[in-house]
């Protein structure tokens, strides 16, 4: 976005262009996300999904940036940072 809070054409055309992809399967769509993401200086993580119940199949998966929110407990349970220090 410009200083002036307008949108440049090349932003409007890279939007199109990564709205309109569409692909296989989840893994390939995230490593396309994820590469997409690191080149504009940012990560994204997995965070909820939601299952047909009848089959248990997939049927919608969220993926946001990798400082979106929180995550869940059960994702933090015995993880200890690597460089923290604990007395």
């Amino acid at each position: 976005m410009e200083a002036n809070g307008c949108v440049s054409l090349e932003e409007i055309e890279e939007y199109n262009y990564m709205a309109n992809q569409t692909f296989k399967t989840e893994k390939e769509f995230y490593m396309f996300y994820n590469g997409y993401a690191f080149h504009k200086g940012f990560s994204v993580r997995k965070d909820r999904i939601w299952y047909k119940p009848s089959t248990k199949e997939v049927t919608w998966r969220r993926f946001v940036c990798s400082f979106e929110g929180y995550r869940m407990e059960k994702h933090l349970k015995g993880r200890i940072r690597k460089d923290s220090h604990v007395l």
